[in-house]
């Protein structure tokens, strides 16, 4: 494993000390460049931390250091710096997909003319003991069969990353529920995937497509019966996603059907869910009406199973646990109607209230699964800069909060969402926190796949992240609240 370097001019930091002005010296996609005279000037002083961005799974930034602290200590850096630069090698060649060259940004107390970050490639091991094995590979071509599903996705052959072990790639397409999109990728004999590996993911999409077939019956089946009682609904994600995003919907896994409805109609939606085949699982059903009513005061769901036909379904009254985020989208906001095949209409947010949805909806589980910031990429794949960034503000309108930024972020560094729009990852990069929840949600993302319930403070990461997505302490203290609450009701459901 070698490092990557980028080497870019720093804002504001004087005038030029090579004839190349404002192009970089270096840059990770191109062949290294040499002003005049084959010397490199600089940088003078050069110091860099190591900060893990997943537990030996993900690339993260080796960033400078604040200041320099008077002339002797700035000659010692001096000298470390450079000792460590040549100690270090360069990789100008590597995968665009999981890296980006992150923002320029000044840097007080520093009279150097370029930056340079170093970042360690995406599955180099800590040296620490105790530490998994990577699954850096197998996160890249998972990675790789989510793009390659997109609508508008040119279809690139799959490039297998070395080291990949083929037993691990199951495993972690199956935690991450993107089996569909991996047996597609895999379809033909010379993908490169071995003969057994095919056929488990062929099997695995048949079932899914099954599967899907009988949710979409259902689904149909559920909109009329809301129609003819004259209650309003709208499907979340789901099969409305799917056909948003993918070229080919059936290959998206379909878990449990999302509804959402008026609070106001939560009694007689229980009604005629219990009369399709229903019954409450989540809270626990009790005779008295007022326990449900109860529990979506303090959650936005409750689930409901149908044992017949063995689908869950969540009856959602808002979409957000907390009311301070994205708080004017509800059932009664602007909607489109989606085909998902066969014929089967069914009503969603319309693009502007579902960008937001889906990004606030990631936010509250971290994205530790894969499929979610996939449907989120998926819509957003071949849109020019103005759509993505008109998006974007009218999220911050709705009150995703940092949700919408850290959405981008992620998508960017999987899937290159914001390729065509540098200014807005700069600024999306320039926020703290935002910067922080992205690195969160890699970390999780690319890790050893596991259920954060089954892991010891598995949560914590995804509780955590919840005081970043607004500013201010009131936020933070309503946060606060509504876990605690939420806890309390979880116990007692």
């Amino acid at each position: 494993m070698v490092a990557r370097a980028v080497v870019e001019n720093r804002i504001n930091s004087g005038p030029a000390k090579h004839s190349l002005n404002d192009n970089a010296l270096l840059d990770a996609h191109r062949p290294p460049r040499q002003p005049p005279g084959g010397r490199f000037d600089g940088p003078q002083a050069v110091r860099w931390r190591h900060r893990i961005a997943a537990e030996g799974n993900t690339a993260e930034a080796y960033r400078d250091a604040k200041g320099q602290q008077g002339d002797r200590c700035r000659g010692a850096r001096q000298q470390t710096g450079r000792a460590q630069e040549k100690s270090r090698p360069l990789a100008v060649k590597g995968s665009q997909s999981l890296h980006w060259s992150g923002s320029r940004r000044s840097h007080r107390g520093s009279n150097n003319n370029v930056l340079v970050r170093f970042v360690r490639p995406l599955g180099q091991r800590k040296t620490m003991s105790g530490l998994e094995q990577s699954w850096a590979a197998e996160f890249e071509l998972a990675v790789q069969c989510c793009k390659a599903a997109f609508r508008d996705a040119a279809p690139d052959p799959p490039a297998v990353p070395a080291g990949l072990n083929w037993q691990r790639f199951s495993r972690f397409t199956a935690f991450h529920r993107i089996e569909g999109f991996a047996a597609a990728f895999f379809a033909e004999p010379k993908s490169g995937a071995p003969t057994e590996v095919r056929s488990a993911l062929a099997e695995a999409l048949a079932r899914i497509a099954a599967r899907n077939l009988e949710v979409m019956a259902e689904c149909q089946a559920l909109r009329q019966s809301f129609e003819r009682a004259g209650l309003p609904l709208l499907f979340l994600k789901g099969l409305t996603s799917g056909a948003l995003a993918y070229r080919n919907p059936v290959t998206k896994t379909a878990i449990d059907i999302d509804l959402l409805i008026d609070p106001n109609d939560l009694r007689a939606a229980a009604g005629l869910l219990r009369e399709c085949g229903y019954r409450l699982d989540v809270p626990r059903a009790s005779p008295s009406e007022q326990v449900l009513q109860k529990w979506h005061r303090s959650s936005k769901e409750s689930v409901w199973l149908n044992d017949a036909q063995a689908i869950q379904l969540d009856l959602h009254t808002r979409v957000a646990d907390n009311s301070r985020l994205i708080p004017r989208i509800s059932v009664h906001s602007p909607r489109q109607v989606v085909d998902i095949g066969n014929g089967v209409q069914l009503p969603t947010l319309a693009p502007d209230e579902l960008f937001a949805y889906l990004a606030v909806h990631g936010a509250s589980s971290a994205w530790f699964r894969l499929k979610w910031i996939s449907d989120f990429a998926g819509p957003l794949h071949g849109r020019n800069s103005a759509e993505v960034d008109r998006l974007y503000r009218r999220s911050q309108d709705l009150g995703a909060g940092r949700a919408a930024g850290q959405a981008l972020l992620l998508a960017d560094r999987l899937f290159g969402s914001l390729e065509a729009n540098p200014e807005l990852r700069r600024r999306l990069l320039d926020d703290p926190s935002t910067r922080r929840l992205c690195s969160i949600a890699l970390r999780l993302l690319s890790r050893k796949p596991a259920e954060p319930t089954e892991q010891l403070l598995g949560t914590l990461p995804h509780r955590m992240s919840q005081f970043l997505l607004l500013p201010g302490i009131g936020f933070r203290l309503g946060e606060l609240t509504d876990q605690v609450r939420r806890v309390f009701a979880n116990r007692s459901a």
